[in-house]
């Protein structure tokens, strides 16, 4: 978003005013963000230009929100958009925040601070796993870039499924058959038949090209679709705020961001011919 705006601002979408209102309207829907957001980018944006050339001091910021979600967020997410626009859409969210009283608003603080607290509040046990095996996945490879070596075993105690692997290449061979048979019978006396460690690894470096290929696949047929931004916005559709129809998705699929899907369906998503349709 950040590129998109910076070429706007080199363009010449200095100002906030009238002077560069088309500009302005024509950024915010390519980015499906509110004509607001982009004044308050501009307005930094000018700022920070005078700070570099000494004719300003750098002014004291407000503690800010850096992860998580917030309570005008959480809102949102009640709000039906219908058949608006991005901009219509989002000066609407404005208004009827407005219309809530602080009571109301402290209903949604406190969701807000409890997601923030325990960001997986509400999310399916699976989805819970996947993100943390993803997080320590990656701190396996960035401890393998630099030669130091891991390696570990987990599995699910309440499914009876081959365990998951992770660990640096030159670990692999510690996990042979009988360690995982005997990790699986200590941790939740089931006999499952485990697999060899080196090709969990192929299969996962395998997987994570597959994703990367197929959220291009979906960013290409997206922008020539939308004539928007060149990114699918997952979490907007997801959550009713953009309203989409998509053709070209094999039967029984429904579109979620890549790192959601299987690999054989990976697979077969980039085969398909997708098209998008906002709908208003």
């Amino acid at each position: 978003m950040n590129v998109k705006l910076e070429e706007a601002w080199k363009g010449g979408m200095k100002y906030a005013g009238k002077r560069c209102k088309d500009e302005i309207e024509e950024v915010a829907n390519s980015l499906a963000i509110s004509t607001e957001r982009v004044k308050e980018w501009i307005g930094n944006r000018n700022a920070k230009e005078r700070r570099e050339n000494g004719e300003g001091k750098p002014m004291k910021r407000k503690a800010a929100i850096t992860t998580g979600t917030n309570s005008y967020a959480l809102f949102a997410k009640t709000v039906k958009r219908g058949t608006m626009d991005g901009p219509t859409y989002c000066k609407h969210i404005a208004n009827e925040w407005g219309k809530l009283d602080e009571r109301e608003k402290e209903v949604f603080r406190e969701d807000a601070q409890q997601i923030r607290l325990d960001p997986y509040k509400g999310k399916p046990r699976e989805a819970v796993i996947s993100a943390q095996l993803n997080i320590i996945g990656q701190a396996c490879q960035t401890l393998d870039s630099i030669g130091y070596a891991v390696c570990g075993l987990g599995c699910d105690r309440e499914k009876e499924a081959a365990p998951d692997f992770f660990g640096t290449q030159d670990a692999a061979p510690f996990f042979d058959f009988d360690l995982q048979e005997k990790f699986i019978l200590f941790v939740s006396g089931k006999k499952i038949k485990a697999t060899k460690p080196d090709q969990t690894i192929c299969n996962e470096e395998e997987k994570k090209e597959l994703r990367q290929l197929v959220r291009k696949h979906f960013n290409a047929a997206w922008a020539i679709s939308t004539k928007l931004a060149t990114t699918v916005p997952y979490k907007e559709i997801t959550a009713g705020n953009i309203l989409v129809e998509v053709e070209g998705l094999p039967e029984g699929i429904t579109l979620k961001d890549p790192s959601s899907y299987g690999k054989e369906t990976l697979k077969e998503l980039l085969k398909t011919e997708m098209k998008f349709q906002i709908r208003y």
